[in-house]
């Protein structure tokens, strides 16, 4: 026959077992890991957007760098900065021209027996030839200005800009290949043991006070 300090006690231990198994302790412990879980989800969701927003930030920092290299380019070809500079092309090709190809003066009036009117007529066809040859420089100067501005200028600034645009395009891609991971770091975030642990807990404290003789239950309340 049990002594009533042995039933007092296990009276006791029955007590205290049934306080943690009771319902309403399960049921807590599964609402604090549910409000676990939604904030560690919620701390995942803002970490997934930092992630993106930072993302977006590096690409939109590198397109600007790219539109700043082809709005240079572009540039190059309007016809308020383009018109001067084949001017001045052309120009500096006439002048080279001219330098090569000027007809050598005769100093005909210094020439002994050389009639008057012969050396006039020869200093007019030696004025002519002159004229003519600067006429046909600054023609050909003006002809070749955009072809050798187009391989001087044009072309290096063309060139940069797409070696700028392929660089960009590498960057961004270099971008995008590193996103997915930090994500996964994010996705990672949400999953909270603690949580997972005082869910699964509550469930079984839950389960073991409604269907258990020992349990605080509400069935046998």
């Amino acid at each position: 026959m049990c002594s009533p300090a042995l039933l007092g006690g296990t009276g006791a231990a029955g007590a205290g077992a049934g306080m943690f198994a009771s319902p309403m302790a399960g049921m807590l412990m599964q609402g604090l890991g549910t409000m676990l879980q939604m904030q560690a989800a919620r701390k995942a969701e803002a970490q997934r957007a930092e992630y993106l927003r930072l993302n977006r930030d590096r690409n939109r920092k590198l397109e600007d760098e790219a539109a700043l290299s082809i709005g240079e380019s572009t540039e190059s070809f309007d016809r308020e900065k383009l018109d001067p500079e084949l001017q001045e092309e052309s120009s500096d090709l006439a002048g080279m021209y001219q330098e090569n190809t000027a007809p050598i003066p005769m100093p005909v009036n210094n020439m002994a027996g050389v009639p008057r009117v012969i050396a006039e007529e020869m200093a007019k066809d030696f004025a002519a030839a002159n004229a003519f040859n600067e006429q046909q420089n600054a023609a050909l100067g003006e002809l070749n200005s955009f072809g050798n501005y187009l391989q001087s200028t044009l072309n290096p600034q063309l060139a940069k800009s797409a070696a700028d645009s392929g660089l960009v395009g590498n960057f961004m891609r270099g971008n995008s290949s590193v996103l997915p991971a930090e994500l996964e770091a994010a996705n990672q975030m949400a999953f909270s043991p603690l949580a997972q642990l005082l869910t699964g807990a509550g469930k079984t404290a839950t389960n073991y006070g409604l269907y258990s003789k020992t349990g605080n239950s509400i069935v046998n309340s």
